[in-house]
């Protein structure tokens, strides 16, 4: 008679908490790094279904992962408006400018007359 019992069933996620949304994000990057990418497409779909109560920081982190999923899927479009829209939202998160191609030359932008800007664009200060 074995002295343990290995655990074969695997018990589902639900997403009934933030902690419950934060392991399935942790999930589909991990299903995203074996490959897995329709479950990981699929676990994200999950996760994003509560919005209520979740942080902001989360439900990007959930947007941007779905997003280097469709990457990774092929399918451009989907990415790139995903993509867009957390660019708009916080344009330095992660890396999505590099991802849109849109390096940014500062952080942020400093508030700039016409005539300064010109300036600057001649590369006069």
């Amino acid at each position: 008679m074995p002295r343990w019992v290995p655990f074969t069933r695997r018990l589902p996620i639900e997403n009934e908490t933030p902690v419950h949304t934060a392991l399935l994000l942790y999930k589909a990057r991990a299903l995203r790094g074996l490959g897995l990418l329709i479950a990981a497409r699929e676990t994200l779909t999950a996760a994003m279904r509560r919005k209520k109560g979740r942080s902001e920081e989360l439900l990007r982190a959930l947007r941007y992962e779905r997003a280097l999923v469709y990457e990774d899927l092929g399918q451009r479009r989907r990415a790139r408006s995903e993509l867009e829209k957390l660019y708009a939202e916080e344009p330095d998160y992660e890396d999505v400018a590099a991802h849109l191609g849109m390096e940014r030359p500062f952080k942020s932008t400093p508030f700039l007359s016409s005539r300064g800007y010109a300036a600057l664009l001649n590369g006069r200060t």
